[in-house]
């Protein structure tokens, strides 16, 4: 006969940032948790409001266990919280990205806690939990850290999970389910080796395995779940890629096994899905117009530089030619696109690295202008992001860019650009264009597909897409004047005889009045229950 739950765990998160995505990582490690028998897990958020309340709960309550999750801005008050509590917790577990990427520092900085875990969970976490909660050694464990007489003990990782399918879905009870949108993940890792990103380093914790994907199968039916538990509308399908390579050439077949799932539901959800530029064919292309007509909103595609040098720098796969074949193909696609729903294809780009000249910036906007990419101020004042424990890291700091003091309350390194001049046009742009993103790009396409599915392709969707249009034109027009303008003060080559005076007060007036169009569409799918993440 089963007891009843007798063992209490505390999983805590501190993310004031509204992280959806987050949120769906952590929900692999509740699930896990959850995983083993006779054992309630609590989920908690603490933030800086509710942090006095949260700890005098586990201080009444005092679990044997209390696992927090930590990201680098979370770390100070993941800290706060543990001062609090230490004395009335068995056992205290660090976990998530910080502590996989600096357990010793961790340890060391923290001795009020038992053990951090390292790099992926499900073969590691549940038993540990086991062990704490049965009183048993935990110190044999794989995958944790932990101090032993003031020295740091780092164990062997635990056991790689291949088969993704066999891994209990990420628990969505406890965190945010109010927007019905969920992020869900098809696969580990990543098919390219990026110099900034330190994706691979979390996933394959030191190991050559490259990105592992789920069953397309699989991942609908976890679709299917948050449909029918949460009346989910929008879902990011966010790996790193949704195709995978083969032999150096993509690989549709999941792109064909997605709208074959999808197709055979009864009920209509809008996604978006992530590629990387060599992945962009004419039979990628051809898959993704049927997925269009289904659901797919939105297309994220890492462009990242028109300079071989910055390729060269980032790692990248794809080259310039690859590059520019990819938007070519697009921009024929949408010439020719006759499905009635509407498709954002949204180009991933770093304008700004350590390294940057004023020459290689100029040339990768006059590049997008000739292609015919429309600018907005996140492509123009993108910076590199330069992450702890990457690469890029190694490099900037190298060439006495960065700052050799680590900072792991912050997951981005300070670095300094090499070219004075390049910093001051940074700052420029930042002072004069930063407010001109806007707040609807993002959930337009969503919401006009939406739209369509249920009310058709009628007036009010020609007047947000012809405002939208034209919102975008003027303001690519006013990022390339202003733009122009400062390059020619600063006596540097440029070719000017595509611009435009542009005032602001235009943009702002286009951008008022596709806000307003906009609007009318939201207030009909609001009527009938079917407004998604807005």
């Amino acid at each position: 006969m089963r007891r009843e739950l007798d063992e209490k765990v505390y999983f805590v998160y501190f993310d004031g940032n509204n992280s959806y995505l987050t949120w769906c990582h952590l929900g692999y490690i509740v699930s896990a948790v959850k995983q083993v028998k006779y054992t309630d897990v609590l989920v908690r958020n603490v933030n800086k409001y509710n942090l006095d309340v949260i700890s005098e709960e586990i201080i009444n309550e005092k679990p044997k266990m209390l696992i927090l999750a930590i990201k680098y801005k979370t770390y100070k008050l993941s800290q706060e919280l543990i001062s609090l509590i230490h004395k009335n917790v068995q056992h205290i577990c660090m976990c998530y990205t910080l502590p996989t990427s600096f357990p010793d520092r961790i340890l060391l900085e923290n001795p009020e806690i038992d053990s951090v875990l390292i790099g992926e969970v499900e073969n590691t976490i549940g038993e540990l939990v086991e062990c704490v909660l049965q009183d048993r050694d935990y110190k044999d464990c794989n995958g944790i850290g932990y101090l032993e007489n003031g020295e740091v003990k780092i164990n062997p990782v635990g056991k790689i999970v291949f088969d993704l399918d066999k891994v209990s879905f990420p628990e969505r009870e406890g965190f945010p389910t109010d927007k019905k949108f969920f992020h869900v993940l098809g696969s580990r890792g990543c098919e390219g080796n990026c110099s900034f990103c330190s994706m691979n380093d979390f996933y394959q914790t030191h190991t050559n395995y490259g990105q592992r994907f789920r069953s397309v199968s699989n991942l609908v039916s976890e679709m299917d779940e948050l449909v029918e538990k949460y009346d989910c509308k929008y879902v990011g399908i966010s790996d790193s890629t949704f195709c995978k390579n083969v032999n150096g050439f993509v690989d549709v077949k999941r792109l064909e096994e997605l709208y074959m799932e999808l197709s055979n539901r009864k009920y209509h959800i809008e996604f978006f899905i992530n590629m990387r530029a060599e992945q962009i064919t004419s039979g990628s292309i051809y898959w993704l117009d049927k997925l269009n007509a289904i659901g797919l909103s939105r297309v994220f595609i890492g462009i990242e530089s028109w300079n071989k040098s910055d390729l060269k720098l980032y790692n990248k796969i794809a080259n310039i030619s690859v590059n520019r074949a990819a938007v070519g193909l697009i921009q024929d696609y949408l010439m020719k696109k006759d499905n009635g729903y509407y498709i954002d294809f949204q180009y991933g780009f770093i304008n700004f690295n350590p390294f940057s000249t004023m020459e290689s910036i100029v040339h990768n906007v006059e590049e997008h202008i000739s292609l015919g990419n429309l600018l907005t101020p996140e492509m123009l004042i993108s910076k590199l992001e330069v992450n702890h424990k990457t690469k890029m890291e190694e490099i900037a700091t190298k060439a006495g860019r960065c700052n050799l003091k680590i900072n792991i309350y912050s997951k981005n390194v300070d670095y300094k650009f090499e070219n004075y001049e390049v910093f001051r046009l940074y700052d420029f742009l930042e002072s004069n264009i930063g407010d001109l993103r806007d707040d609807f790009s993002d959930s337009l396409p969503i919401l006009v597909n939406r739209y369509i599915y249920f009310f058709g392709r009628d007036n009010k969707v020609k007047n947000v897409l012809k405002t939208n249009q034209y919102y975008k034109q003027l303001r690519s027009r006013y990022l390339y004047f202003i733009f122009c303008d400062y390059i020619r003060k600063k006596k540097i080559s440029i070719n000017t005889e595509n611009v435009s005076e542009i005032s602001i007060d235009q943009v702002k007036k286009a951008e008022k009045e596709c806000s307003n169009t906009l609007r009318r569409i939201i207030i009909e799918l609001k009527r009938i229950n079917q407004l998604s993440y807005y």
